[in-house]
């Protein structure tokens, strides 16, 4: 019996060692990614499946690379993107929202609350490079940023109506001071879709530039 035991437990760790590892950064990360070059901290949202959507994880993961840039006196400024070339961030995960084993308590709110801090009180400049759709809780992202520069294809918009999702971690109270009170409620309670060039008439968007320009445009602005 104990060598019967004994070839079980030992099938079991063969087992557990043949299952791959997620892969993490030095700082853990796993949902984005994040690099330094030339006085720039690049964070990308890696997760271009579900269309950079944000879950827990992702928050937690973004506040970790912010606050690490913003502690680095060799970092000058910050770009924050998303992966895929489709979507800056789509805004929510609602799978995760809905998952019964998952649950919205204080813990939740803390990641959004340190993420915002993060983002409102860190010392670099943070400049949201949107390529794609910026929609929900992806364009209260892009309200945290101190700039926008966007793709000719991007697409912003606001989602919580019509999903049942309220506003709760400071980024869209920063829309009224973009594109004014009245406008701000328009875009929240309708939940319209707008075009790159629409945001940036309402000053939701610093600069709109063609796709394949996109990356140059950032480069320009952090070397500003």
């Amino acid at each position: 019996m104990a060598k019967g035991r004994t070839t079980k437990t030992t099938t079991k760790k063969t087992a557990a060692a043949a299952k791959p590892a997620k892969k993490k950064s030095g700082l853990g990360l796993e949902y984005i990614l994040y690099s330094k070059k030339n006085k720039v901290a690049y964070v990308t949202i890696n997760r271009p499946e579900v269309r950079n959507a944000l879950n827990s994880e992702v928050r937690e993961e973004l506040a970790i690379a912010i606050e690490d840039a913003w502690l680095d006196d060799g970092i000058g400024v910050i770009v924050l993107t998303g992966a895929g070339g489709k979507a800056f961030s789509a805004g929510g995960d609602l799978s995760w929202i809905v998952d019964p084993k998952k649950k919205v308590d204080a813990k939740y709110m803390l990641v959004h609350y340190r993420l915002a801090t993060a983002m409102r009180c860190c010392g670099k400049p943070i400049i949201a490079r949107v390529d794609g759709y910026c929609v929900g809780g992806g364009n209260e992202l892009n309200m945290l940023c101190d700039l926008t520069i966007a793709s000719d294809t991007s697409i912003f918009a606001q989602a919580g109506p019509l999903v049942g999702s309220a506003p709760i971690w400071y980024g869209l109270q920063q829309l009224q001071h973009s594109v004014g009170d009245k406008k701000a409620r328009e875009i929240v309670y309708l939940c319209n879709r707008y075009t790159a060039d629409e945001a940036m008439k309402m000053g939701w968007v610093n600069k709109v530039v063609p796709q394949d320009k996109l990356d140059e445009e950032v480069d320009a602005w952090c070397k500003s």
